[in-house]
């Protein structure tokens, strides 16, 4: 197992993580229950993602960012917008909501070879915090033990999106393991709820670290989807491959979803270009958190890739 940061590899793993994305999105579509208990970010929280505009816009102009694109995106640089763009979408596009993960990164993604393909093993990082980098270590030294503890919480079935937030794991980790454990509870009478508080208590004494500040919310499919292609792929890995992703993602939600899809190919091009600016915005805000220079660099010049994208976007509307 490998912590997915290899260029030559990158593009594999955004296709595979919008399969794995658009698995959690379909879940989320087809059992509605987690909504009541999932509430949207505060204002707070996009104003905490933008910081401080003026800094970050003197940062990017001496990393060769002409002013003149501020000039034209600077409204988007708004916490007014970001919160609006993730909780109004939906309702505008009269689309259904979705479990929105919120924090796709590629570094955030722990893969593993099979054969000569890279595959997820696990998502990780639904935090806001250094916390993160803890866990993620903790999951890599503690792999073997992980399955003892999943096991144990068999209400996914019932809830899933409650454990996601609960938990901060892709359900594909689970499989038979959880579904092993549901027919046990059942067969031995146990209620439900009493097995879910075990399953917690066990996730919680035998991960200490998991952090209670989680970026999962309610909201729109492609808040997710635009964070893969823009955050982890370059200039030209997005004008090159943009396409057929967002028609993979399309085809693992209809296949997933196993009905009628309630999105269409189109609705996911016009989703996904009204988030990019929002991707460009909340990228930007990780450039400026991110203190280590290695990681720093490439996100620099993706964010600066971005920013030329929306100003683009934002002169042929004009």
């Amino acid at each position: 197992m490998e912590r997915c940061i290899v260029d030559k590899t990158i593009l594999e793993v955004v296709r595979d993580l919008l399969k794995q994305i658009a698995y959690l999105h379909s879940v989320s579509l087809k059992h509605t229950s987690w909504s009541t208990l999932v509430a949207d970010l505060p204002p707070s929280y996009y104003a905490h993602t933008i910081g401080n505009f003026d800094e970050t816009m003197t940062f990017f102009e001496r990393s060769d960012v002409d002013h003149s694109r501020f000039v034209h995106i600077g409204k988007y640089f708004s916490d007014e917008y970001l919160h609006s763009t993730a909780t109004e979408t939906t309702e505008l596009l009269e689309i259904p909501k979705v479990l929105v993960h919120g924090e796709p990164y590629a570094s955030n993604v722990f893969t593993k070879m099979e054969g000569k393909e890279q595959r997820i093993l696990s998502l990780i990082d639904w935090t806001v915090d250094e916390t993160a980098m803890f866990r993620a270590k903790y999951y890599r030294d503690h792999m073997v033990d992980r399955p003892t503890v999943w096991v144990h919480a068999p209400r996914i079935a019932e809830s899933l999106q409650r454990h996601l937030l609960e938990i901060g794991e892709l359900p594909g980790l689970l499989g038979k393991k959880v579904n092993r454990a549901k027919t046990e509870a059942s067969e031995s009478g146990t209620d439900p709820k009493e097995v879910g508080s075990l399953g917690r208590a066990l996730v919680q004494s035998n991960v200490p670290i998991i952090d209670e500040k989680k970026e999962g919310h309610s909201g729109c499919f492609a808040e997710d989807v635009a964070k893969i292609i823009c955050w982890n792929l370059n200039a030209k890995e997005r004008v090159d491959n943009t396409a057929s992703l967002l028609e993979g993602y399309h085809f693992h939600l209809a296949r997933y979803y196993d009905g009628d899809c309630p999105f269409t190919v189109d609705i996911i091009q016009r989703c996904y270009e009204l988030f990019v600016p929002f991707a460009m915005v909340s990228l930007c805000g990780k450039v400026m958190s991110v203190k280590n220079k290695t990681e720093k660099e490439p996100l620099i010049e993706r964010a600066k890739s971005l920013i030329q994208q929306v100003y683009a976007m934002e002169r042929l509307n004009e």
